[in-house]
């Protein structure tokens, strides 16, 4: 459930539905790691505050510190043209 927020702001912000590899997801798994990755392309005018995130990312954080404390990281970051979220959980 905590991917879903990822999920939709991915295709809800993606600059061009059309355009191949307008939006990439990857999830890996290992016995010790879960590991997924997010990346859309997006117009940059249009969006007024991805550093911070909105309400469902303060949500997704404060979920994650809640599970899984210390056991995880969470990368958000964003370019000219592209937007990204790491999240790596330790399932040890």
């Amino acid at each position: 459930m905590i991917f879903i927020v990822f999920v939709e702001n991915a295709f809800k912000h993606v600059a061009d539905k059309k355009k191949d590899d307008a939006i990439e997801l990857q999830l890996h798994i290992s016995p010790s790691r879960l590991h997924f990755r997010s990346r859309n392309t997006f117009n940059k005018e249009a969006i007024v505050n991805h550093e911070n995130g909105g309400m469902g990312t303060a949500y997704v954080k404060r979920r994650l510190d809640l599970t899984y404390k210390d056991q995880y990281d969470l990368k958000i970051k964003s370019n000219e043209s592209h937007f990204q979220v790491s999240l790596q959980i330790e399932l040890t």
